[in-house]
C-alpha cells in the first residue's frame, strides 16, 4: 500500500522540553492520520526519557497497533528531523538578512509559512502544552 511523507515543525512560545511538552507537539500531527494507519515510527534525536510516557500513545490513538521509537545519536545533522528543523531556521535566517523583522514566534512561523509549502508549520502555545 503507498504512503505519504509529510514533514511537519512545531514552533512553541515557551521552553517546556517534559514529557507533557513532547506529546502535546506529537498530538496535532498524529491528528492528521487517516484511522487506517496501524504502525507509527517515531524518529528522535532526543533522549528516550522525553518519551518514557509511551502508554499515551495507547490511550490517544487506539488504532494504532505498532508504536515504534528510534533514537538517533543527539547532535545535529542527523537526520530528516534536523533536515526539516534546519530548513525552517535558514528561510527565517535568509528572511532576517533580507531585512525582515521577526519580533516574536508567531512571525517566526508565519514567515516560513508563507516561503516553504512542503512542511507544514504550527504554533503551540504554552496553553497547549499545559
Amino acid at each position: 500500500m503507498p504512503y505519504t511523507i509529510q514533514s511537519f515543525c512545531t514552533l512553541p512560545d515557551c521552553l517546556d522540553h517534559g514529557v507533557h511538552a513532547i506529546w502535546a507537539h506529537l498530538k496535532p500531527i498524529l491528528k492528521t492520520l487517516p484511522y487506517s494507519v496501524n504502525t507509527i515510527h517515531f524518529w528522535s534525536d532526543r533522549p528516550s526519557t522525553q518519551y518514557r510516557n509511551k502508554q499515551c500513545s495507547r490511550d490517544m490513538f487506539p488504532n494504532v497497533q505498532h508504536f515504534t521509537w528510534n533514537y538517533h545519536e543527539a547532535g545535529y545533522g542527523k537526520g530528516a528531523p534536523d533536515g526539516i528543523g534546519g530548513t525552517c531556521k535558514r528561510t527565517a535566517d535568509n528572511l532576517v538578512s533580507q531585512g525582515k523583522y521577526i519580533p516574536d514566534v508567531g512571525t517566526l512561523i508565519s514567515a516560513p509559512k508563507e516561503n516553504i509549502d512542503k512542511i507544514i508549520i504550527e504554533e503551540m502555545t504554552k496553553y497547549d502544552i499545559k
